[in-house]
């Protein structure tokens, strides 16, 4: 019996050994076959392999203190609160984005869902075409490694804050931010004119219009210059907004300027806006301090001026202050607690007695979750 199991496994070892002569001899003959094949004649990398792919999911609670009791302000209790506006438990919104990179020519596509998506992409002039569900989607050809060409439906190149909450040092947007345009429809052209300096511009139907409300384009043009952890960015629109006005032009002056370290990050954001009589100035300083891998603080301030410059109507200016406290216990899971105080020289807060006030107090509690 063990004479028989010996002669097994001698047989056995024997067919392994010549099995990996023969795997040896095949793998260098293949080998030799590749080192001999033009590489053209290779295998391409699959086409979808380049998708980029991420989404997230954003959820709150939130809590106004003057108590509006309209059921009409139960979406809309701060006029200055674009995202953050249902009183309790509320979901702002889920996202879904997916990006072929230009190489050289590239597809984005952004896809949001919920009641913060209908404020953001429900915001066109009456009488056009509204996208509530797709905030971005648009065609790059990059002819060259300096010059890109976007065209079809993108987010603002204005502004220090973006609608993506967890982008941001704080989770509400601001007052500065809420008199800026959200997105554009057209053609978009960027130039990078070197490693430090770059421009874009724009040539598109307006303020968050899919389809033109007249008969003029608006046109926009911004110039960057990033030196070390300073960043510089001012850029202007102009162009008619008005519904069947070519003649009216509003016209915006953005200025952007951001000083990031591993210690604290500076933003500072003013905005000069006119059209017609009336005339808009905001500005923006806000303060990021990271408190280690976990814990991070966000401070904002705001000051804005409207001018509506009609005899008899007053002038209204709001100060803005907001502070968030940001926990990150695992990867891709933010939590966030924040405060808010708004003020404004008019009574533009709905308040718990049906009549409004001129200051408002807010908290919330945020969750974000993110795959990327």
């Amino acid at each position: 019996m063990r004479q028989w199991s010996q002669r097994v496994a001698f047989s056995a070892a024997t067919a392994i050994s010549l099995f990996l002569v023969g795997a040896s001899d095949a793998r260098a003959q293949a080998t030799e076959t590749e080192t001999s094949t033009p590489a053209s004649a290779g295998a391409s990398t699959p086409w979808y392999v380049s998708f980029e792919v991420d989404a997230f999911a954003d959820t709150y609670f939130f809590w106004d203190f003057n108590q509006p009791k309209n059921p009409q302000f139960v979406y809309n209790q701060n006029p200055l609160h674009t995202f953050a506006v249902a009183r309790g438990f509320a979901l702002n919104q889920a996202g879904l984005n997916v990006v072929y990179p230009a190489q050289p020519v590239g597809v984005t596509l952004s896809l949001r869902f919920g009641p913060g998506s209908e404020r953001y992409g429900g915001n066109s002039p009456v009488g056009t075409v509204s996208l509530e569900m797709l905030k971005q989607a648009f065609a790059t050809w990059a002819p060259t490694e300096a010059l890109k060409i976007d065209v079809g439906r993108f987010d603002t190149i204005y502004g220090a804050e973006v609608t993506e909450s967890f982008l941001n040092l704080n989770y509400t947007r601001g007052v500065v931010w809420f008199n800026q345009p959200a997105t554009h429809t057209g053609v978009r052209l960027g130039y990078a004119l070197s490693e430090e300096l770059s421009a874009t511009f724009l040539l598109v139907n307006g303020w968050n219009n899919v389809l033109d409300n007249n008969d003029m384009k608006s046109f926009g043009a911004q110039v960057a210059y990033a030196m070390g952890d300073l960043n510089l960015i001012l850029g202007t629109i102009f162009g008619p907004e008005q519904d069947d006005n070519n003649k009216t032009f509003r016209v915006l002056v953005d200025f952007i300027a951001n000083y990031s370290t591993d210690v604290f990050s500076l933003v500072v954001n003013g905005d000069y806006l006119h059209e017609g009589d009336s005339s808009n100035v905001g500005a923006m300083l806000g303060l990021g301090l990271p408190l280690g891998e976990m814990l991070a603080l966000g401070a904002r301030g705001e000051f804005y001026r409207a001018d509506p410059g009609v005899e008899g109507e007053e002038v209204a200016t709001v100060l803005t202050g907001t502070l968030t406290f940001d926990v990150k216990p695992v990867d891709k899971l933010l939590f966030r607690a924040e405060g808010r105080y708004d003020n404004s020289n008019q009574p533009i807060f709905p308040a718990k007695s049906g009549t409004n006030k001129k200051f408002d107090v807010s908290a919330l509690i945020s969750m974000v979750v993110k795959t990327n």
